[in-house]
Formats: structure tokens, sequence, C-alpha cells
């Protein structure tokens, strides 16, 4: 296998996207189910034996299922293709025709036909942890994240909602991007974690506004001083 140290790790929007999943195995649907929870809309291409009932549970409208072999036309409208089918010749193709139509394009264990790899994904709310091996160990990657996600606690991930919640209000509030910086430090290190455990989410906020106020004037000082 070729490895694929020269990656960019980026995260994909694909919230109202088309994207076709093809294959013949189980992997389809747990392809198909995760990206329609990201919002895409699901085209699936099932061209093995069709299974036996029931389906996965699918939110009505969100994924088109064919069982039938994959045709170039399903990808006319399609801004991502995944294929679970794994090497062969048949990845080769729908590569192919990937290419042609400038749609980005995933094989699973097929990093020849990939445009991106897939690392292994660790969530807790809004904090992602992402491993890669540049595809050396798929295994190691998932031992790693799982090692790593353990570092996440519920202190971390209640302070990054409520920072996702203040970001508007300290961009209006404070313009330079340095002194942001510095308020969310201050943030991070104040008592405001510890009001936001304890479900005190009035009093993280009427610690932020002390913050904001403490830091607005230090920027108006500085500017006059300058």
């Amino acid at each position: 296998m070729t490895l694929q140290p020269f990656v960019w790790p980026v995260m994909l929007r694909v919230q109202g996207r088309t994207v076709v999943v093809i294959g013949d195995n189980p992997s389809v649907w747990d392809r198909a189910t995760t990206l329609v929870h990201y919002g895409a809309r699901v085209r699936v291409i099932f061209t093995g034996e069709r299974p036996a009932p029931p389906l996965p549970t699918i939110q009505t409208g969100r994924m088109d299922v064919h069982f039938r072999p994959f045709q170039p036309a399903d990808l006319d409208d399609a801004w991502l293709v995944v294929t679970t089918l794994g090497p062969g010749p048949e990845n080769g193709r729908i590569y192919r025709e990937a290419r042609a139509r400038r749609v980005l394009c995933y094989a699973m264990d097929d990093p020849e036909h990939s445009d991106l790899i897939l690392p292994a994904v660790a969530r807790c709310g809004p904090i992602t942890i992402t491993v890669s091996t540049a595809g050396a160990s798929p295994y190691m990657a998932q031992v790693l994240r799982d090692r790593l996600a353990t570092a996440i606690t519920e202190r971390d991930r209640r302070l990054v909602e409520f920072l996702g919640k203040i970001r508007s209000t300290v961009s209006a509030r404070i313009p330079e991007f340095s002194a942001r910086r510095r308020l969310y430090r201050a943030v991070v290190a104040s008592d405001i974690p510890d009001l936001l455990m304890t479900g005190r989410e009035r009093d993280a906020w009427q610690r932020l506004h002390d913050l904001i106020a403490h830091f607005a004037h230090g920027e108006a000082r500085h500017a006059a001083h300058g």
C-alpha cells in the first residue's frame, strides 16, 4: 500500500449536498446513515444482493436507495461519492467517472482511487478528535483515537459549547484579533468553567461581560496612548 503523508487535514461540510454511496455490503448503510446525520442528501447504489428487510431506519426524503449496478449518470449532480466496494476495477471506473465530473471520491481501503482519507473519529458534543496514520494502520488510528478521547472531559465539552455561544458577542465588542485571543485565554483560565459545571450559566455570562469590559477598556487606553 502506498502511504499518503502529504494530505491536508480538513473537515468537509456536506449539509445540503448530494453524496452518492456505492457498495454491496453492510458498510454502505453505516456510511449513508452517518452522512444523513450530517445533513447530506444521500443516494445509495446497492450493487449486491438485496438485503432482507428491515432496511436501516432513515429520515424521509434524505436517502434515495437504488438496488442496481452503478451508472455514470448517478454522479451527475453529486458533490462526493463514497464507495465501499474495496479495491478492484469497479472502483477504478467510479473514480475515473468522478474525476471527469470534478466530483470528490472516497474509496474505502483503496487510497489509489481516493481524493481523501477518512480518519478515525471520536466526538464529544462539539469536540471532534480525528487520528490518521496516512494509511499505514487504520487499526492503530482507532487505538490512538480511543486513547486521546479519554482526555476530553465534560468540563471541556461545556466550555466549548459556551465559547461557541459567545463568539458573536466577543467579536462585536473586541474587534482586534490579538485582543480576542487574550480574552479567550482569560476566559479559559477564569472561574467560568467552574460556573458552567455547576449549572450557573447566567453567572458565567456576567463574568464574561466583566472580562469584556476590562479588555475593551484596556484596548481603548492602549489606542489613546498609541
